[in-house]
């Protein structure tokens, strides 16, 4: 097996699976739901706190938590976005570090907009419709952990 700094390739590779399908039960819960539920959001934050320890260094991921909670804090005290995408967008974060979160944050935006576009275009919603957003901020999040490498 591969090593860097220690630590099995394939180990880094397994926890971003783990990653991986954390955020597509997010994405099918909150579709189903309308909420995600505290327990994805905490095993998504556990599973980023090990690949943080595994991947350093540690502030990058802190960083990370704080880029992709933040913003998503900002805009749902002004929106209809609730916690659940607030903690979402943390915990994601945390495990794709430094910056990164900005861009998940955007293409979860574009795609979240262009949905919602298509949807009015259609009549299948209006400007009031509920929207559920984890799909998009887990498809942002799985872009950029394939586009930033791991």
């Amino acid at each position: 097996m591969e090593k860097q700094k220690g630590v099995t390739v394939t180990a880094l590779y397994i926890l971003a699976a783990a990653f991986i399908a954390e955020l597509s039960a997010a994405a099918v819960i909150d579709l189903k739901t309308m909420k995600i539920p505290d327990i994805i959001n905490i095993i998504i934050a556990g599973t980023g706190l090990v690949y943080s320890f595994l991947s350093p260094p540690f502030y990058r991921h802190i960083v990370g938590a704080l880029a992709g909670g933040i913003p998503i804090l900002l805009i749902s005290m002004h929106s209809g976005m609730g916690g659940g995408d607030v903690k979402l967008a943390a915990a994601a974060g945390l495990f794709v570090g430094g910056l990164s979160p900005i861009w998940s944050l955007i293409i979860a935006f574009l795609l979240g907009g262009a949905t919602s576009f298509i949807l009015i275009a259609i009549k299948y919603a209006n400007g009031k419709s509920r929207i559920p957003f984890a799909p998009f901020l887990s498809t942002g999040f799985i872009i950029t952990l394939f586009w930033g490498g791991i």
